[in-house]
């Protein structure tokens, strides 16, 4: 991640039988949630976390 310079929150499970890939339905990866404070996914297939779409798609999110 840090070669790469990527940012964001990185989630690693050694395969996906660990809780986190269970807890969201992770069935591919990469895999992108928007998640909100508590927890609950708010949107499965958000825009690329490098495409132009996610800022706004964050900043609609922390409005509501």
């Amino acid at each position: 991640m840090d070669a790469k310079k990527m940012n964001g929150v990185h989630l690693h499970a050694k395969g996906f039988e660990n809780a986190v890939p269970k807890a969201y339905a992770v069935e591919g990866i990469p895999s992108c949630f928007l998640i909100d404070r508590q927890g609950k996914i708010i949107n499965s297939n958000p825009s690329r976390p490098s495409g132009a779409g996610i800022v706004k798609e964050i900043q609609d999110a922390l409005r509501e």
